[in-house]
C-alpha cells in the first residue's frame, strides 16, 4: 500500500491536516450526521482494536461474545460493540430515508 501525499490527504478531508481551500469539498459522512470529521477514517479503520471489534459483531449479535473470546468481555469491548452497532443502524437509516426521498422525487 502507497502513502498519499500531504496534499491528496488534506483534499480528501483527513481529520490530521487543515482542509485543503483550493478542494473546496465537503464530504458526505456515513453517519446521517452534520458533523465534521476529526479523524481520518483511514487511519480509524486500521487500528487493531476497531479489526477485532468488527471481527466479533457477528458473534455479539448472536449472543456467543463470552464462547468466542473465551472470556467475558470488558466493558470497554461491549461499549465499542455498542457504538459499532449504533453506527451501522444510523447509516441503514440514512440509505433507507435516502431511498424514500428518490422514490417520492421519481412519484412511486
Amino acid at each position: 500500500m502507497q502513502a498519499s501525499s500531504h496534499i491528496e490527504r488534506s483534499r480528501r478531508g483527513c481529520g490530521f491536516l487543515p482542509p485543503d481551500p483550493a478542494a473546496n469539498l465537503r464530504h458526505a459522512l456515513p453517519i446521517a450526521c452534520d458533523v465534521e470529521p476529526t479523524v481520518c477514517p483511514g487511519y480509524s479503520i486500521s487500528l487493531p482494536e476497531v479489526n477485532e471489534v468488527v471481527r466479533f459483531r457477528p458473534s455479539y449479535l448472536k449472543g456467543y461474545l463470552t464462547e468466542h473470546l473465551g472470556e467475558p468481555p470488558s466493558e470497554q469491548f461491549i461499549e465499542a460493540q455498542n457504538v459499532l452497532e449504533g453506527a451501522v443502524n444510523e447509516h441503514h437509516a440514512a440509505d433507507i430515508r435516502e431511498r424514500n426521498e428518490e422514490a417520492k422525487r421519481r412519484g412511486r
